[in-house]
């Protein structure tokens, strides 16, 4: 595919390709107005900008308000309405990285570039940028090239990088070395490290696909709600509010079409325990969001999954289609026939704030990820103006373990007022970095 260059952004012509891609993949997508930011990020990746002439097709094909569109691409850190290189190297300068080294990367990239940060080379091959927190700060520093994460950066990592691009390398090519479990997955294939400390029961014992959900459909849906009440389970984001009364909300609020959004947009600086459950606990925190659906009485599930983290697109994928293929998701799940839940993957762009659920759900819908003010909360009108539950990675980990192992196993794990186990990112001026599984409260 052709990118966009320079010319093509002054002018008013745009490539052939790129006006023949815009219109198929427009219409792949039904056109629908949710999935704006899934052909912004489709035409960024192809051409290597999302330019005015781009932008005006979209709003074609789509129909929508060219000002919308435009929105949309500027408001999301990783589109551009100018055209990028074709390797985007954004070094993390978070408080950690900094503390590691990341300064002195950024000088030897730049130097070795040629170019400040900010800027693009006069070939067009690469473009240089800071970032803030991809999710790695325990293997920091840390950058991410296109959707390719590198660890543990220094100087001589960094010349290697650029030389190895410039004799024609693929980035896929120069991670020769995989890091521990699914990352070395044949669809991950990533150097990243779990960094896994200490384990705990709740959410790094073993699991069978399968076992809670079954539980939990031997149950009515109230009833899956009284246990997830009775567990005392509190939402693991940050805000602790108790999983089952939002999930209760939800299920009583108005409309026969509900939803489950999974915010898998860690983008606290030094937060990345949600990466670890969504690389070695697909299934626990799938089956999570199958469970909430079937208590709430939705039928579609989405997995919010940041744009730094797309390296586990692919994964993810596969392991829900995996659940299809078993009777975990879709129609008839387990046998029982008026129970249909699915799953797909949203990805993000690089906006911290979509880490905010009401950004996240606007997001979702294909707009900037701007917050709105509460009440109505989500569960009262969320996603596409319908009641939603949202909760994040961990949250839904541990209401699957709730309803395999009950809810007095997990309310004797902790403390009184938070019970359960809780995971910490551990990272910065410390011995052992990772993430560590300890008693909550």
């Amino acid at each position: 595919m052709k990118r966009e260059t320079a010319d093509d952004m002054r002018g008013n012509s745009m490539s052939n390709d790129a006006s023949a891609f815009i219109k198929e993949y427009c219409a792949k997508t039904g056109r629908d107005p949710a999935r704006l930011l899934d052909v912004a990020r489709e035409v960024q990746a192809r051409f290597g900008c999302v330019s005015p002439q781009s932008i005006t097709a979209i709003s074609r094909e789509m129909k929508l308000p060219r000002a919308d569109v435009e929105g949309v691409v500027t408001f999301y850190a990783f589109l551009s309405t100018a055209p990028k290189g074709r390797y985007v190297i954004r070094l993390c300068n978070d408080v950690v990285d900094m503390m590691k080294g990341a300064r002195d990367v950024g000088e030897t990239f730049s130097r070795e570039l040629g170019i400040k940060f900010g800027r693009t080379t006069a070939d067009g091959l690469f473009s240089l940028e800071w970032t803030p927190c991809i999710g790695m700060s325990d293997q920091a520093p840390a950058a991410l090239i296109n959707e390719t994460v590198f660890t543990h950066l220094d100087g001589d990592k960094a010349r290697r990088i650029v030389g190895e691009l410039r004799r024609g390398s693929t980035l896929e090519g120069m991670v020769d070395t995989f890091g521990d479990g699914n990352n070395a997955h044949p669809l991950v294939r990533s150097m990243v490290m779990n960094n896994i400390r200490m384990r705990g029961p709740v959410i790094f014992s073993d699991f069978q696909p399968g076992s809670a959900l079954k539980k939990a459909l031997s149950l009515s849906p109230a009833e899956v709600i009284r246990d997830i009440k009775t567990s005392r389970l509190r939402g693991r984001g940050g805000a602790g509010f108790p999983t089952g009364m939002k999930w209760d909300f939800t299920r009583q609020a108005e409309g026969a079409e509900k939803y489950v959004l999974c915010n898998a947009d860690e983008g606290e600086p030094g937060t990345f325990k949600d990466r670890v459950i969504l690389t070695e606990c697909p299934h626990l925190f799938l089956e999570g969001m199958t469970i909430a659906g079937y208590a709430i009485g939705a039928r579609k599930g989405i997995i919010y999954l940041r744009g730094e983290y797309a390296y586990l697109r692919a994964f993810l994928e596969k392991t829900i289609q995996d659940r299809r293929d078993s009777g975990l998701l879709g129609r008839g799940i387990c046998g029982k026939a008026d129970f249909e839940f699915d799953i797909r993957v949203q990805m993000g762009a690089g906006a911290y704030v979509c880490g905010e659920e009401t950004s996240l759900i606007s997001s979702c819908e294909g707009s900037r990820g701007d917050p709105k003010n509460r009440p109505p909360f989500p569960a009262q009108k969320g996603f596409l103006g319908r009641p939603t539950v949202v909760n994040n990675v961990e949250t839904f980990a541990c209401a699957a373990r709730i309803l395999d192992q009950g809810p007095g196993w997990f309310a004797n794990m902790g403390s009184n007022g938070s019970p359960g186990t809780k995971l910490l990112s551990v990272s910065g001026d410390c011995r052992r970095p990772g993430v560590y599984e300890v008693p909550f409260g």
